[in-house]
Formats: C-alpha cells, sequence, structure tokens
C-alpha cells in the first residue's frame, strides 16, 4: 500500500481546502424557495395549469378554504371568526407568500388592515403582487381602490387608469374611479366614468361603496 510522505499530505491538504473555497463561491445559496419550489406563484395560470392547481388546492386547504371544507383548525377562517387576528394575518402572508397576486387573499388582507387600524397593511402584498405579475387589470384596480380607501387617491386613481389601459373593458375599475372623482367633487369626471361602467354592463348603484 501506497504510504504519502509528509510533502504529499501538505499538498493535500492545501487542494482539499483549494476545493472547500471553490465550493463556497460557486455553490447556489440555498434558500427556501428553491426548497419548496412553490413561491411567486401566477393565481391566474391555474385554470390552465394543472400542477399549479393542484398547488393552490392545497395551500387553501390547509390555509385558506372556504369555510367548512378545511383540513384542519389552524386555517385562516377559524383564526380570524376566533378573534386571533395576527395569527390570521400569518396565514394570509403564507398564501400570499406562494400565490402573491390571489385576489381573495389579498382582499382579506385588506380586511384585516381595517380590523387592526393598519390602513397600509396591505399595500406591500399588493406591490409585490404587481411587482411579480403587473398584466392583471383585477389586481391593478383592487388596489387602486384600496388606496383610494386609504386616503392615498392619486396614486390610488393611477392604479385604477393602469388597469383600464390592460383591459378597457373592465367595468368595476371605472366604478372606482367614478366614487374617487365623486369623492373629490369632479361631479363629471364621476358622471362620466359612471356612464362608462353603466355601458359595460354595470347595473347596480355606482355610488353604493361594498360592504
Amino acid at each position: 500500500m501506497y504510504e504519502f510522505s509528509g510533502k504529499d499530505k501538505k499538498l493535500m491538504k492545501i487542494l482539499i481546502s483549494l476545493l472547500v473555497i471553490s465550493l463556497f463561491f460557486v455553490a447556489p445559496a440555498y434558500t427556501e424557495k428553491d426548497a419548496s419550489g412553490w413561491h411567486n406563484r401566477d393565481y391566474f395560470r391555474t385554470t390552465t395549469d394543472h400542477k399549479l392547481k393542484n398547488s393552490l388546492n392545497t395551500v387553501e386547504k390547509y390555509h385558506f378554504c372556504f369555510q367548512g371544507q378545511c383540513a384542519d383548525k389552524t386555517n385562516f377562517w377559524e383564526k380570524f371568526n376566533a378573534g386571533k387576528y395576527g395569527s390570521a394575518i400569518k396565514e394570509l402572508e403564507y398564501v400570499l407568500r406562494i400565490f402573491p397576486n390571489h385576489p381573495r387573499a389579498l382582499n382579506m388582507m385588506e380586511l384585516m388592515a381595517k380590523l387592526t387600524k393598519s390602513p397600509a397593511l396591505a399595500v406591500p402584498w399588493y406591490e409585490k403582487a404587481l411587482k411579480s405579475y403587473p398584466y392583471y387589470s383585477i389586481i391593478h384596480a383592487n388596489y387602486g381602490n384600496y388606496l383610494i380607501n386609504i386616503n392615498r387617491i392619486d396614486s390610488g386613481i393611477e392604479e385604477v387608469q393602469q388597469a383600464i389601459k390592460i383591459n378597457p373593458k373592465y367595468a368595476k375599475a371605472y366604478i372606482y374611479l367614478a366614487r374617487a372623482y365623486r369623492e373629490m367633487g369632479k361631479s363629471e369626471l364621476a358622471a362620466s366614468n359612471a356612464e362608462k361602467a353603466k355601458e359595460l354592463g354595470f347595473k347596480g348603484d355606482i355610488f353604493k361603496q361594498d360592504k
């Protein structure tokens, strides 16, 4: 059997050290995203992507299911109904880390903002959704309406207008604009946007705020 000399052993130690250093600089950093592969998925693609739909079903089953259809009692609705708002928000955050543009989860984050008296609570989550997937009119419109409701009116109007640029036939966007302009005392703009919403098929009371 070959026996390494002292010189050989020293050389091997140097080579091993260099290998470790190279791995340190070359190997990609390990992240939770890499481990799960679930982060930043597009909610609206679940209608056409079977695997993505299964992922959504799993997330909702345990964290944001419809009431009465939950896998356990640790989901958002159980915590929300128990008044455990902090824990309920954590469930929404989990959902939105995986599906950042999940519209119902974003809407519920708005409600939690109101209930916890933290008006801007949903802002970073909408920003994340739009940074990841900026091409859905419903998210721009909902975010704009939310900003309008927390008195960031100019920014809110810009978001709603962006929704209309993406989809000029999205009636709800015109409703949000009509309400905003009415609050600002801009009656002509309010009327023209209300009329546009009606032209697109809206038949309700435009100036009645959603509950």
